[in-house]
């Protein structure tokens, strides 16, 4: 019962989305580009809307069709006064989809996507998503059943992998640890895979997992049920730019399960 409880805590406890009005997902209907913008008709809660996004977004013709999430940005763009004349010499400052990834079908890593890390705690499977893309890369949290769309995903959109995370390499006497932070409002969720003198005598033992977080307390602790798929560590952490400030600190969980 009480690793039932945990489980959910995982999904109950995130935050909603920010109160912006800015959509973050819909269906993707069309991209077409325009004289200051890639233009994205999407449909969003039952209505099509009409979104500026940056010139490479109108290359991914593939997300067409799709449910897709993406991500704003503040940018510069030919003045709608302008009428078109590129040599007009005057800009707007506007909102500019400058991410957008097709919305993930299930908690684990689709094609074309890098598994940061992956395990099964219980019926539910715990994800890190990885793209490194023409158009930038992302990195994502994911939890859910396996075979079902994804029932908390962090960030909710395409975010830098730099802003979407943060986590370091640890290295202690007897062993080491690989931890990556992602936070949702009050909430973080810490994935992590260690080894160290944790066993009943001092041996060593291994442990990874997924730890959830509020306002820095610890109220949710699952083990990796399986042999985890991590590649944390120093060499992914210099790659992807992922840093944590020194006063940021994760603790492996030792107690028996």
């Amino acid at each position: 019962m009480r690793r039932r409880v945990m489980l959910v805590l995982l999904w109950s406890f995130a935050s909603t989305a920010s109160a912006d009005v800015l959509p973050t997902q819909g269906r993707l209907i069309d991209l077409q580009a325009g004289d200051a913008a890639c233009y994205a008709e999407i449909e969003v809660a039952g209505e099509t809307q009409s979104l500026m996004a940056d010139f490479p977004i109108c290359e991914q013709q593939g997300l067409i069709g799709k449910p897709v999430r993406f991500a704003w940005t503040k940018a510069q763009v030919l003045a709608a006064d302008c009428e078109g004349d590129v040599d007009c010499g005057r800009s707007d400052t506007v909102n500019l989809i400058d991410r957008m990834m097709a919305a993930p079908a299930s908690p684990t890593c689709a094609e074309g996507e890098h598994t940061a890390f992956s395990c099964r705690v219980g019926t539910k499977q715990v994800a890190v998503c990885f793209v490194a893309a023409e158009t930038g890369d992302w990195l994502q949290y994911r939890f859910g059943r396996p075979s079902q769309a994804p029932e908390l995903v962090s960030p909710e959109g395409p975010l830098p992998a730099a802003h979407a995370a943060e986590g370091r390499v640890e290295t202690y006497s007897g062993g080491g640890s690989s931890w990556l932070r992602f936070r949702r409002g009050d909430h973080a969720y810490v994935v992590y895979t260690g080894i160290g003198r944790w066993g009943a005598h001092g041996e060593a033992v291994e442990r990874a997992g997924v730890v959830v977080e509020r306002r820095g307390d610890v109220i949710a602790s699952l083990r990796c049920d399986d042999a985890p798929r991590s590649e944390l560590g120093p060499d992914w952490f210099e790659r992807v730019g992922v840093t944590a400030p020194d006063d940021h600190a994760f603790d492996v969980p030792t107690d028996s399960p």
